[in-house]
């Protein structure tokens, strides 16, 4: 039989097909018997091939197809199509061959990839301050080894991202545990010239 689930955790409704002698559980949580009903919203709708934008319902679990081509919630204004202008940001963008730091404007939903390298939100300052520095374990994948590492602060989330963490190695083949914020002794057998950047 099918009828309209409602998670209890979620309280979002979907429809689902249950066995008839488990209706009554389901009832006593307040499902209901059927489909459960679609929520419909009005948008803006741009028609690629006419070249012109028209208003339509559409099921609200579409929204996002149709969102990701550039339509809107709402009742068109016109019928020809109107870009939207996309929210942008400025951001201070480290280039990852030489380290220069450049003040930029990017798109708005281009910021996390940029903020995943080590990017920060904001112009770069005039002159560049003098880095506080962190040490880290990071893992070389050119030669598989653990390598401890002093950065800039700033670098932190870019290093991050890809799993090292704070901190200096244990050893040259094993990470820190990551709780390390300030470095541990090295080991007796340290060798700087061997692992050591």
């Amino acid at each position: 039989m099918q009828i309209c689930h409602k998670d209890p955790t979620t309280q979002q409704q979907s429809t689902i097909v249950i066995p008839t002698f488990r209706w009554q559980e389901h009832q006593a949580h307040g499902d209901t018997q059927g489909a459960c009903p679609v929520k419909y919203i009005k948008i803006c709708h741009k028609n690629a091939i006419k070249n012109t934008v028209e208003t339509i319902m559409i099921p609200e679990t579409q929204w996002p197809a149709h969102q990701a081509h550039g339509d809107y919630k709402g009742t068109c204004m016109s019928t020809v199509p109107q870009d939207i202008p996309e929210k942008q940001i400025t951001i201070c963008h480290t280039d990852r061959e030489n380290g220069k730091k450049s003040t930029i404007t990017i798109n708005a939903k281009d910021w996390p990839a940029h903020q995943a390298h080590g990017d920060s939100k904001g112009a770069c300052p005039r002159t560049q301050p003098n880095m506080q520095k962190i040490t880290i374990c990071h893992f070389d994948k050119s030669t598989g080894k653990y390598l401890t590492m002093t950065i800039n602060a700033t670098d932190w989330p870019a290093h991050q991202a890809h799993g090292d963490t704070k901190g200096a190695c244990t050893t040259p083949d094993t990470p820190n545990d990551g709780n390390n914020d300030t470095g541990s002794a090295p080991p007796t057998q340290y060798r700087p010239e061997c692992w050591e950047h």
